[in-house]
């Protein structure tokens, strides 16, 4: 008797904790002016059990060319955010019931969220502060700002892999919007004063504040996944890092198109820029040869819907994707079948929703398969 009854209170355990971990794993946070100031919400996945999270907090809600603006933490306990309360766009931290409210920045912001690192250490932001729109990754206390992309270019909506090791990002360094990867694993380090001369870390160390520049980390490697003259805008990788959602409007609208980084093929061209077989490319002297590229195979398009459609976010499971769209006339939230399928408008108000962020509980690292751009197997608990 004494068996069962303890077997009766494990398997009640269990049944409770699904059952929570199922409520909180359909949670969709986004923002919205529907009460007159742009606030941050949660909901259910399905669109009910409404909460207000802040009052004042003048959140930047993203419209369909950016990626949200909101971002829970791995473990889904803080929340950080980009909002507009001082002046400029700024970084902020708060706890997931819409406490503890803390300032991370106190340099102008870039669009796009701020993305947690899969360890919940640290946050990767984009800032213009050196001219130029540029990737940080910053301490989740503030501390530490470093420059991880360092180009000409403008590099924004920085988003990191499940297993850490990469982080996917826009840029027009070649021209217009592409999708890139960065390795995040450090090969160099720079420092800099205020006026741009380098100075070694020491020196660097023992300048005043005011006098300091930036420190900039080198990856190890850099990968261009999309070759398009398109704008092809906002990544954001499924939790078992298999794929990447991002935005294109390279069917003519707004849509939402899926690829696989691992399925990479490699386009050769020669100097005039016209393309060629990589046979008669190794067969073109020197002189001749322009760029190898190597790209993701040809994405998906899963919306396909002449309204517009981006700030694509992932369901912890990789089943759905929750985005923003003007199909009804104005921003709302819609989510969809990552297959595409079966889309549904889950804020249906007339006020301006966007920024989905998908409570993130649901992925354990385990059984991490390394590939050569650091793909990994992840179990969906």
């Amino acid at each position: 008797m004494r068996l069962m009854s303890l077997l009766f209170s494990v398997v009640a355990m269990l049944l409770l904790a699904n059952s929570v971990y199922g409520q909180a794993m359909n949670r969709i946070l986004f923002g919205s002016d529907r009460d007159g100031t742009p606030e941050i919400y949660v909901m259910d996945a399905d669109g009910t059990d409404l909460v207000r999270l802040t009052t004042d907090a003048w959140v930047q809600i993203a419209p369909v060319t950016e990626v949200a603006s909101l971002a829970w933490s791995p473990d889904g306990t803080k929340i950080a955010f980009i909002a507009n309360r001082v002046g400029a766009r700024q970084i902020y931290v708060m706890n997931a019931d819409g406490t503890g409210l803390v300032r991370l920045t106190d340099h102008l912001v870039g669009n796009g969220a701020p993305a947690w690192s899969p360890d919940g250490r640290q946050i990767a932001v984009t800032s213009p502060r050196f001219g130029n729109d540029e990737i940080f990754v910053i301490n989740v206390d503030g501390t530490e700002l470093v420059n991880r992309t360092y180009h000409p270019a403008d590099d924004a909506a920085p988003a990191w892999s499940p297993d850490g090791h990469w982080i996917a990002f826009t840029s027009n360094r070649s021209g217009n919007n592409e999708i890139y990867m960065m390795n995040t694993e450090i090969e160099e380090w720079r420092y800099s004063r205020k006026d741009g001369v380098e100075v070694s870390e020491e020196g660097y160390n023992k300048l005043p504040s005011m006098l300091k520049g930036q420190v900039i980390a080198l990856g190890a490697d850099l990968i261009q996944l999309t070759d398009h003259p398109a704008d092809d805008i906002s990544p954001t990788w499924s939790p078992d890092g298999n794929r990447i959602a991002f935005t294109s409007n390279r069917s003519g609208d707004n849509e939402i198109y899926i690829i696989d980084p691992d399925a990479r093929e490699q386009r050769y061209l020669r100097k005039d820029g016209t393309e060629v077989s990589a046979e008669d490319y190794n067969k073109l002297l020197p002189f001749l040869k322009g760029e190898v590229i190597t790209g993701a195979a040809d994405p998906l398009n899963v919306t396909n819907h002449p309204a517009d459609d981006g700030s694509p976010v992932w369901s912890p499971d990789g089943t759905q994707i929750a985005f923003t769209s003007t199909r009804d006339d104005n921003g709302e939230i819609f989510v969809m079948n990552a297959d595409g399928t079966n889309p549904i408008n889950i804020t249906n108000h007339p006020a301006g929703d966007g920024s989905p962020a998908w409570y993130p509980i649901g992925v354990t690292m385990t059984n991490v398969e390394a590939k050569s751009w650091g793909q990994i197997k992840a179990e969906v608990h």
